[in-house]
């Protein structure tokens, strides 16, 4: 009695069991007998449907040939792109003066001492160091610390770029206005392009033209020192080539 019960219940399972998402074979597929999961899910029944963006939705190998993704399948090679924040930079390490000489900063636009230190430099992703890139050699000023042939402002030469284009910006008061929700641009061009072509011409021409690096290092004169300025011993001369026998530092 107990095997009839249980044979019942097994032919009542398979008879209510639904194979209307059975995935159908390789012809059938290309007979279009019968539809796959894929493509039920595809048809609108599945979540998302028709109203929703296919480009958001997950693709699908078995999806059909008008591009739509599978919302039951997927491997979501069509989503959103993401953007990666990658922190890097490079460490200097092991820094020594090795060199120092007469020089003009033009960060600080006056006559300084330039000091040419030594590191070891390292880049850096995350802040863990994985490039080692060797030893390296720049030239520092000691007042300020910052490379003194590099100059905190704009050159001239980029200023009178920049009113060029500004003045070629200007030219949009010659553009219709075609369409409304272009009008704001337009206006901003309008109005901005012309005024601070304006201002630039009004800066460069009561801005007196400087002299250039190599004009004012001719006015430099060279190093003179017979003292280290760092461990304060007597400098060696050797030749052309006047040094510190105790730190190693280099007059030049």
């Amino acid at each position: 009695m107990a095997a009839g019960v249980r044979s019942e219940t097994r032919n009542w399972s398979l008879e209510k069991r639904d194979f209307s998402l059975r995935r159908p074979t390789i012809s059938q597929e290309r007979d279009g007998e019968k539809k796959s999961a894929c493509s039920v899910g595809n048809d609108g029944g599945g979540r998302g449907g028709k109203g929703e963006d296919a480009r958001l939705r997950p693709r699908c190998y078995r999806a059909g040939a008008d591009g739509e993704g599978c919302t039951i399948h997927g491997d979501f090679a069509r989503r959103r792109g993401a953007v990666a924040l990658i922190v890097y930079g490079v460490y200097h390490w092991k820094a020594k003066a090795v060199g120092f000489r007469n020089d003009y900063c033009l960060g600080c636009k006056e006559a300084r001492r330039a000091v040419q230190v030594r590191t070891f430099d390292v880049g850096h992703i995350f802040w863990v160091p994985i490039l080692p890139a060797g030893y390296w050699k720049r030239w520092v000023c000691a007042v300020c610390g910052r490379n003194p042939h590099v100059s905190k402002g704009t050159r001239r030469g980029f200023q009178w770029a920049g009113l060029v284009i500004l003045v070629l910006l200007s030219a949009s008061w010659a553009v219709p206005i075609s369409a409304p929700d272009e009008a704001t641009g337009i206006w901003v061009f309008r109005i901005a392009a012309p005024l601070g072509a304006i201002l630039t011409l009004v800066h460069l021409l009561r801005t007196p033209k400087e002299a250039s690096l190599k004009e004012r290092l001719a006015t430099i004169a060279p190093a003179a020192d017979t003292v280290c300025p760092f461990c304060g011993a007597q400098l060696l001369v050797m030749g052309s080539q006047c040094s510190c026998p105790v730190c190693g530092v280099v007059r030049v």
